[in-house]
């Protein structure tokens, strides 16, 4: 048992000093002015105040931003919600160093819909959107059909994919095609671009 121990407490040290060894090496992102003009808007408006001001029912999207499937939290990711199309951009924010973002209010169908099974049948009781995340030495992560339901919070993982220090395609999107919760066999598709 105690060799086991020692042997985790390595792997974790070894872990640590990778990390530290790769944080001293990986530079700063760099942000465009509109980034930082969004960066600021985001930290004054509260999530009820942003995108459902106009009455309208709205749903909380937070994103938890990882490598090493989960173990270590990636700060300064800087990622983009846009619709479900993906050609406009909704909000834009910054991971903290728990690797998690601000709480981000976005539209949503009214939760009547969700609780009235003929009006369930046509039309969808949430919304679906597209996240892009990116950080400075990873691989970019795409998560389409990021379902939202109204008076719901959502919580969004996404494990970052470190790019290798000479690697011939750093250029490389991971994708994630998620199933919305209307797929009854719930099978999400994976691929890279």
């Amino acid at each position: 048992m105690a060799n086991n121990n020692q042997k985790n407490e390595l792997t974790k040290k070894y872990m640590d000093e990778i990390m530290r060894l790769y944080r001293e090496r990986t530079p700063e992102p760099t942000q465009t002015a509109e980034e930082k003009i969004n960066i600021e808007a985001n930290k004054n408006a509260s999530p009820e105040e942003s995108l459902c001001k106009s009455g309208g029912d709205c749903g909380i999207l937070q994103v938890e931003v990882t490598t090493a499937n989960g173990d270590f939290p990636i700060e300064g990711a800087h990622i983009t919600v846009y619709d479900e199309s993906g050609e406009n951009v909704l909000r834009f924010m910054l991971s903290d160093i728990n690797g998690i973002s601000p709480e981000s209010a976005l539209s949503a169908p009214p939760r009547s819909i969700s609780q009235s099974p003929e009006e369930s049948k046509e039309k969808k009781p949430y919304s679906v959107y597209r996240i892009r995340v990116t950080a400075e030495g990873f691989y970019p992560v795409v998560n389409e059909r990021v379902a939202i339901f109204s008076g719901i919070k959502s919580i969004q993982p996404v494990n970052m994919i470190p790019i290798a220090e000479f690697s011939e395609n750093p250029d490389k999107e991971m994708i994630f095609r998620g199933a919305e919760p209307s797929d009854l066999e719930g099978k999400g598709e994976k691929y890279e671009r």
